[in-house]
Protein backbone atom coordinates (compact mmCIF):
# COMPACT_ATOMS: atom_id res chain seq x y z
CA UNK A 1 0.00 0.00 0.00
CA UNK A 2 2.82 2.35 0.39
CA UNK A 3 3.55 1.89 -3.17
CA UNK A 4 0.29 2.47 -4.20
CA UNK A 5 -0.35 5.69 -1.94
CA UNK A 6 3.50 6.69 -3.09
CA UNK A 7 4.68 7.44 0.30
CA UNK A 8 8.36 7.95 -0.66
CA UNK A 9 9.57 8.50 2.94
CA UNK A 10 12.38 5.42 2.54
CA UNK A 11 11.04 2.59 5.68
CA UNK A 12 10.79 -1.14 6.28
CA UNK A 13 8.05 -3.14 7.59
CA UNK A 14 8.57 -6.03 9.66
CA UNK A 15 5.78 -8.58 10.19
CA UNK A 16 6.15 -10.24 13.31
CA UNK A 17 3.14 -12.37 13.10
CA UNK A 18 1.88 -11.74 16.94
CA UNK A 19 1.70 -9.07 19.64
CA UNK A 20 4.55 -10.72 21.27
CA UNK A 21 6.87 -11.02 18.33
CA UNK A 22 6.07 -7.21 18.39
CA UNK A 23 7.62 -6.59 21.85
CA UNK A 24 11.16 -8.51 20.85
CA UNK A 25 11.48 -6.66 17.60
CA UNK A 26 11.06 -3.32 18.97
CA UNK A 27 13.43 -4.24 22.00
CA UNK A 28 15.91 -5.27 19.51
CA UNK A 29 15.79 -2.24 17.21
CA UNK A 30 15.35 0.76 19.59
CA UNK A 31 18.58 -1.34 21.06
CA UNK A 32 20.24 -1.02 18.11
CA UNK A 33 19.21 2.87 18.09
CA UNK A 34 17.20 2.52 14.69
CA UNK A 35 14.45 4.58 14.03
CA UNK A 36 11.68 2.65 14.50
CA UNK A 37 7.47 2.53 15.28
CA UNK A 38 5.65 -0.83 16.89
CA UNK A 39 2.41 -1.08 15.38
CA UNK A 40 0.12 -2.82 17.28
CA UNK A 41 -3.67 -4.24 16.61
CA UNK A 42 -5.95 -2.45 18.95
CA UNK A 43 -7.42 -5.70 21.04
CA UNK A 44 -6.64 -7.45 24.04
CA UNK A 45 -3.81 -9.10 23.01
CA UNK A 46 -2.43 -5.70 21.23
CA UNK A 47 -2.96 -3.10 23.84
CA UNK A 48 -1.45 -5.99 26.65
CA UNK A 49 1.90 -5.68 25.12
CA UNK A 50 1.89 -2.33 24.12
CA UNK A 51 1.07 -1.06 27.50
CA UNK A 52 3.92 -3.46 28.22
CA UNK A 53 5.91 -1.57 26.14
CA UNK A 54 4.84 1.74 27.87
CA UNK A 55 5.56 0.00 31.18
CA UNK A 56 8.50 -1.85 31.28
CA UNK A 57 10.92 0.18 28.70
CA UNK A 58 8.91 3.70 29.01
CA UNK A 59 7.73 3.62 25.37
CA UNK A 60 5.67 6.50 24.44
CA UNK A 61 2.57 6.24 22.67
CA UNK A 62 2.74 7.32 19.23
CA UNK A 63 6.65 8.04 19.00
CA UNK A 64 7.46 4.10 19.74
CA UNK A 65 4.37 2.21 19.28
CA UNK A 66 0.76 3.15 17.89
CA UNK A 67 -2.40 1.24 17.33
CA UNK A 68 -4.20 0.66 14.07
CA UNK A 69 -6.66 3.04 15.55
CA UNK A 70 -6.37 6.33 16.35
CA UNK A 71 -6.57 5.92 19.98
CA UNK A 72 -5.12 7.98 23.78
CA UNK A 73 -3.97 7.02 26.64
CA UNK A 74 -7.21 8.01 28.16
CA UNK A 75 -8.98 5.40 25.81
CA UNK A 76 -6.40 2.74 26.19
CA UNK A 77 -7.03 2.55 29.88
CA UNK A 78 -10.87 3.26 29.41
CA UNK A 79 -10.50 -0.04 27.67
CA UNK A 80 -12.45 0.77 24.76
CA UNK A 81 -10.50 -1.83 22.31
CA UNK A 82 -13.33 -4.11 24.31
CA UNK A 83 -16.06 -2.25 22.28
CA UNK A 84 -14.27 -1.34 19.69
CA UNK A 85 -11.77 -3.41 18.31
CA UNK A 86 -9.39 -2.63 15.00
CA UNK A 87 -7.17 -4.88 14.03
CA UNK A 88 -4.72 -4.36 10.50
CA UNK A 89 -7.26 -6.49 8.61
CA UNK A 90 -10.14 -4.32 8.73
CA UNK A 91 -8.05 -1.84 7.15
CA UNK A 92 -9.04 -3.59 3.78
CA UNK A 93 -12.79 -3.92 4.11
CA UNK A 94 -14.90 -6.71 3.28
CA UNK A 95 -16.20 -4.99 0.58
CA UNK A 96 -13.37 -4.53 -0.70
CA UNK A 97 -12.32 -8.14 -0.64
CA UNK A 98 -15.34 -9.52 -2.07
CA UNK A 99 -14.90 -6.97 -4.75
CA UNK A 100 -11.39 -8.76 -5.06
CA UNK A 101 -13.17 -11.96 -5.07
CA UNK A 102 -15.62 -10.90 -7.95
CA UNK A 103 -13.42 -9.21 -10.24
CA UNK A 104 -10.79 -11.39 -10.32
CA UNK A 105 -12.34 -14.89 -10.16
CA UNK A 106 -10.92 -15.83 -6.89
CA UNK A 107 -12.83 -18.37 -4.86
CA UNK A 108 -13.80 -17.11 -1.16
CA UNK A 109 -12.87 -20.37 0.74
CA UNK A 110 -9.07 -19.43 0.43
CA UNK A 111 -7.66 -18.88 3.95
CA UNK A 112 -7.20 -15.08 4.88
CA UNK A 113 -3.27 -15.26 4.54
CA UNK A 114 -3.57 -16.70 1.19
CA UNK A 115 -5.51 -14.32 0.33
CA UNK A 116 -4.20 -11.37 1.21
CA UNK A 117 -0.65 -12.66 -0.87
CA UNK A 118 -3.04 -12.91 -3.75
CA UNK A 119 -4.69 -9.64 -3.28
CA UNK A 120 -1.24 -7.58 -2.45
CA UNK A 121 0.62 -9.35 -5.59
CA UNK A 122 -2.51 -8.56 -7.89
CA UNK A 123 -2.17 -4.56 -6.56
CA UNK A 124 1.66 -4.90 -7.22
CA UNK A 125 1.19 -6.32 -10.60
CA UNK A 126 -1.37 -4.01 -11.50
CA UNK A 127 -3.87 -6.25 -11.75
CA UNK A 128 -5.88 -5.04 -9.47
CA UNK A 129 -7.29 -1.33 -8.53
CA UNK A 130 -7.90 -0.85 -4.51
CA UNK A 131 -10.98 1.51 -3.93
CA UNK A 132 -10.76 4.70 -2.05
CA UNK A 133 -11.60 3.56 1.49
CA UNK A 134 -9.10 1.01 1.66
CA UNK A 135 -6.55 3.40 0.75
CA UNK A 136 -7.56 6.49 2.54
CA UNK A 137 -7.53 3.64 5.80
CA UNK A 138 -4.13 3.17 4.86
CA UNK A 139 -3.06 6.58 4.23
CA UNK A 140 -4.50 7.61 7.72
CA UNK A 141 -2.04 4.96 9.49
CA UNK A 142 0.65 6.01 7.34
CA UNK A 143 0.63 9.41 7.97
CA UNK A 144 0.75 8.42 12.18
CA UNK A 145 3.31 6.65 11.72
CA UNK A 146 4.99 8.96 9.69
CA UNK A 147 4.54 11.92 11.60
CA UNK A 148 6.72 10.77 14.05
CA UNK A 149 9.71 9.64 11.69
Amino acid sequence: MAKVLKINKPFVIIPAVGASNCVHIGSILHGWGCPYIVVFDYDNEGVRNGEALRQKMEFELNNQYCYVANVTLDEIDHKTYKKNQKMIEDLVTQEEIDRFYRETNTSDSLGKVLIAKLMCTAIENGNYQVGEECKENFRELFDRILEFH
